[in-house]
């Protein structure tokens, strides 16, 4: 009973000191949603970004840990600035699905430019704190689990003091409830969008420098594991809401913690796409609404536009065909095949988008996960059960649409 009662406290530790970093990614994107209506899929890269900056400043330069973080906290906030000037501030007459999409490619991008610089291998990120550890019972609470706890407390509080008793804080609120009507009243909407994204960012690069040091890595590819933790505790609180993303940060730290014990560390990000698909069935507005709110507008016809029809001649379409067939017959170079190859998987791949895009309105980013889906099961059904290719990727397919 008292190693399981141990074993129960030191997982709840666990749980609150990753809880409150999923809490410091998830505002930031509550920030962002809450303003300029956008789910900012190029937040876990400035994550990234954050976390690699410290790493640099702390390992290369040797500069002390507080000047790292202000460090962190400047440059990301250029970086945030940046984004919204350059990145996205060009598409706010576009369709709504345009920004989404930009802040998907500017991840790309951000984490291929770290890759570059760094290497894709990660980089050992030794914490510089204290060794001590503190004995509370059975358990001991490490000097990173104090700075981790006291860093997300100390944001939670400066922001609830800038949002409720500064004029910044007064304008983000005032354009989170009514941008129209905030613009109106003279409120400079296109910088309070530069602030969120800034403000956000710094967030973000702070807790990828807490993270960093608490697993003693860097790698360019962290982003995605912070997106998708910090968009799953958004989403548990209520998209755009600022208390509920910090109390869904620290739920999602505990289930991940508490699961992590019973099943293993391999199973980490099960619990955050179970947690994810659950609350999208079941509370689609968060844990903290009381009902179902209707969209603003509905998603067809207005998140994708409706645009002219391209019609194509004929003997184009018969000639790109037959180009495309004799192409093979013409070349022999391995590398030309390869190009082709890959550019007609591409695009089918496209196609099944745009197919799902064109009747029902959505862009499904899940599209590649049935592309691995029939990879495996035809090649299961070839390799292990020696079916012929042919019939193999008949059953890929059938069970896929499945």
């Amino acid at each position: 009973m008292d190693q399981f009662l141990r074993t129960l406290f030191d997982q709840t530790i666990n749980g609150l000191v990753i809880g409150n970093i999923y809490a410091l990614i998830a505002v930031g994107l509550a920030i962002i949603f809450g303003v300029g209506n956008l789910i900012n899929f190029a937040h876990g890269s400035v994550y990234m970004i954050g976390a690699y900056v410290g790493w640099f400043c702390v390992m290369r330069l040797q500069v002390p840990l507080p000047l790292a973080l202000i460090a962190v906290a400047v440059i990301c906030g250029l970086l945030g600035l940046v984004i919204e000037r350059f990145g996205l501030r060009g598409l706010q007459n576009s369709s709504r699905i345009a920004p989404l999409l930009a802040t998907i490619g500017i991840s790309f991008i951000l984490d291929q430019l770290t890759a570059i610089v760094f290497s894709p291998d990660p980089q050992s990120f030794p914490n510089p704190l204290p060794l001590t550890r503190i004995q509370l019972g059975g358990v001991s609470i490490g000097t990173i689990d104090i700075l981790i706890a006291v860093t997300g407390i100390s944001a939670a509080a400066i922001l609830f003091a800038i949002l409720r008793y500064t004029k910044l804080g007064w304008a983000l609120r005032a354009t989170a409830q009514d941008r129209d009507a905030a613009q109106q009243m003279g409120v400079d909407v296109n910088a309070v969008n530069q602030a969120a994204f800034a403000l956000a960012a710094i967030l973000g690069g702070i807790a990828g420098v807490l993270v960093g040091m608490y697993f003693q890595t860097v790698y360019p590819t962290m982003s995605f594991q912070a997106g998708l933790k910090g968009f799953t505790a958004n989403l548990l609180g209520g998209l755009g809401n600022i208390p509920g993303a910090m109390i869904g940060g620290v739920l999602l730290g505990l289930i991940e913690s508490y699961g992590v014990a019973l099943f293993g560390s391999s199973y980490r990000d099960l619990f955050a796409f179970a947690v994810l698909i659950g609350v999208l069935i079941f509370r689609p507005n968060g844990l903290f609404n009381a009902r179902r709110q209707t969209p603003p507008e509905p998603l067809t016809g207005s998140f994708i536009p409706n645009n002219k029809r391209v019609r194509l001649p004929g003997w184009l379409i018969i000639g790109g065909i037959g180009l495309a067939v004799a192409l093979p017959l013409i070349t022999r170079d391995p590398y030309i095949l390869q190009v082709l190859t890959n550019a007609w998987l591409l695009s089918l791949v496209a196609l099944s988008v745009t197919l799902v895009t064109g009747t029902a309105g959505q862009t499904s980013l899940g599209q590649a996960g049935f592309l691995a889906i029939g990879a495996y099961t035809s090649a299961l059904l070839t390799l292990r059960l020696q079916w012929p290719f042919e019939l193999s990727l008949l059953a890929a397919g059938l069970i896929t649409a499945l």
